[in-house]
């Protein structure tokens, strides 16, 4: 699974979006009007309750911040 952070315009928090693989980074964030703070792959083990954020969007020449977006995206699926 995919992910891109951005920032949300009505959020002071950073708001996570999910997505398939099968679609690029660029493709999703230009369906949005607001800046990307970071972008990568999402691995998420329900059982466990735990996310782990990685590696960087090509497409958008942008990383992911690893733990700092493993927390949002925990923190918005309700697994902390």
């Amino acid at each position: 699974m995919k992910y891109i952070m951005i920032e949300h315009p009505m959020y002071e928090l950073d708001t996570p979006i999910l997505f398939d693989n099968v679609l690029a980074h660029r493709r999703v964030k230009e369906t949005m009007d607001c800046g990307v703070v970071s972008a990568g792959f999402v691995k998420i083990d329900w059982k466990e309750k735990t996310v782990f954020c990685y590696g960087r969007s090509e497409s958008l020449n942008i990383a992911s911040r690893g733990a700092e977006d493993s927390q949002i995206v925990a923190a918005v699926l309700g697994l902390v």
